[in-house]
C-alpha cells in the first residue's frame, strides 16, 4: 500500500486542536486496510517527523481513525499539513 493511499484526510475539531497542543497528537482518517506499522512509516516519510505511538479506532460508520502521537511539536507538524 502506497503512503499516499493510507491517509485520506486530517480531522479537525476543537477537541482535536486541544489534543494537538496538549498531547502532541494528530488525528487522520486512514484507509481501513492500513496497519499501525504502515501508518507510522508513511507519516514519518511524508512529514519528516518521528512518531511515538499510533492508536487506531474503527468508528461505527466504518471509518478508521488514527491518533498519531509525535515526538516533535505537533503544532509544527500541523502547520506543515495546514491544520493550524
Amino acid at each position: 500500500m502506497s503512503k499516499y493511499d493510507i491517509f485520506q484526510h486530517p480531522i479537525s475539531s476543537n477537541q482535536i486542536m486541544r489534543m494537538i497542543e496538549e498531547n502532541n497528537t494528530i488525528v487522520f482518517a486512514v484507509s481501513r486496510a492500513a496497519t499501525k506499522r504502515e501508518i507510522k512509516a508513511a507519516f514519518k516519510a511524508m512529514y519528516d517527523s518521528d512518531v511515538a505511538t499510533v492508536r487506531t479506532l474503527i468508528r461505527p460508520d466504518g471509518q478508521k481513525t488514527a491518533y498519531i502521537k509525535v515526538t516533535d511539536s505537533a503544532v509544527e507538524v500541523a502547520n506543515k499539513i495546514g491544520l493550524v
